[in-house]
């Protein structure tokens, strides 16, 4: 660790001078008014500098009229950002001890209900050996150093900018650190603590349920479980992870899951299709839609779990204005000679699709 702060001492600048930029409708004239009223109130020219300041503070407000009409008005991208900047309330709330305890009881009880802690005891070996090879090199953190982003600082304060700017002198102590923390089994103390951010979920926020507990912990402690998941990901790979699972997977989206049963749906005979996770599917409606008819229409059966399907209908009619997906789908299939069965299946194989579809090669579900 004495590593780590003698290179921040190095290579962390001890003064950091922030510069304010120009607002955007600033232009030359009142700049240059700016720093003559700033040299009469240093020559002590009290009512010439009076008289200026006034000057500039009507220069300001017809500049900045005449700005923003013209930019409004030219409809430009981004115009409703900057409206809504004006129009809307800001989300942050003013500081309130009490509040924070609110938020500080909400938070726990979000992360810590109908939570148990299990008992792993009988898989830990205090007299377990150390790895031949070791987990931590100069290569996988290095390379972990040279993609680090500049994010916030954990409690530990150590940031990743400075990570990355001295990330040939601190490889070293790292790779040491890391190793030995895998060899003798301890994590730092300063590693298990982390700075709790309320993020609002609403444009205001009144309750703490209103707020999401974001954890900023140690940036140090984060590049060594991103190793350590890299090397549990290549062993299970191979055996326990199925190709079939596209969720929480590296390089893996509902895309492939897409793309999975529209190579896969050649094998059924029957199609199960849940109304409602279409309706609430983030895939467009109408792509499904074609996908459907599209794919399914070589046989003769399509079967609906049409359980909540009518109040969604009404819904989307009064919503759209227009026909509603299932009932538009519904007519498509009758015209082409289909038949159509009311089903209450609930689909479950599936569920990590974006829409719910059942494949069953059994002819006798369509009987």
């Amino acid at each position: 660790m004495q590593a780590i702060r003698n290179a921040q001492d190095l290579h962390q600048p001890l003064r950091i001078v922030k510069t304010k930029v120009d607002q955007e409708w600033m232009n030359v004239e009142i700049k240059q008014l700016i720093r003559e009223r700033q040299r009469l109130q240093s020559a002590g020219e009290h009512n010439l500098r009076d008289q200026l300041a006034l000057r500039i503070v009507g220069l300001i407000a017809t500049r900045k009229a005449t700005f923003y009409h013209e930019k409004y008005t030219r409809s430009k991208a981004g115009m409703w950002e900057h409206a809504n900047k004006f129009r809307k309330p800001p989300t942050t709330l003013p500081p309130d001890p009490e509040y924070g305890e609110r938020l500080n009881e909400q938070f726990s009880d979000t992360v810590w209900q109908g939570v148990t802690q299990a008992n792993i005891s009988r898989f830990i070996r205090r007299d377990a050996l150390p790895p031949v090879v070791p987990v931590f090199n100069f290569i996988n953190v290095g390379e972990q150093l040279r993609n680090v982003k500049s994010t916030s600082a954990g409690p530990d304060g150590i940031s990743g900018k400075l990570l990355y700017s001295a990330r040939l002198k601190l490889v070293s102590p790292l790779v040491t650190i890391f190793n030995h923390c895998v060899n003798k089994g301890i994590v730092i103390d300063e590693w298990r603590l982390g700075n709790i951010t309320p993020i609002p979920k609403v444009q205001n926020p009144a309750t703490p349920s209103d707020m999401r507990p974001i954890a900023i912990t140690s940036t140090p402690c984060k590049i060594m479980e991103r190793i350590i998941t890299k090397q549990i990901l290549r062993l299970v790979r191979v055996r326990l992870l199925t190709n079939k699972q596209f969720g929480f997977l590296t390089g893996r989206s509902t895309t492939d899951a897409l793309i999975m049963m529209r190579l896969n749906v050649s094998k059924c005979k029957v199609i199960f299709i849940n109304p409602p996770r279409v309706l609430g599917s983030s895939v467009p409606i109408v792509y499904l839609l074609g996908q459907m008819l599209e794919t399914v229409k070589f046989y003769k059966y399509l079967g609906f779990e049409l359980s909540d399907s009518l109040d969604l209908d009404l819904q989307w009619r009064r919503v759209r204005s227009i026909v509603s997906p299932v009932e538009f789908l519904l007519k498509q299939l009758k015209l082409n000679g289909w038949s159509t069965l009311n089903c209450v299946y609930r689909a479950y194989c599936l569920s990590h699709f974006t829409y719910s579809a059942v494949m069953h090669t059994l002819t006798s579900a369509a009987a």
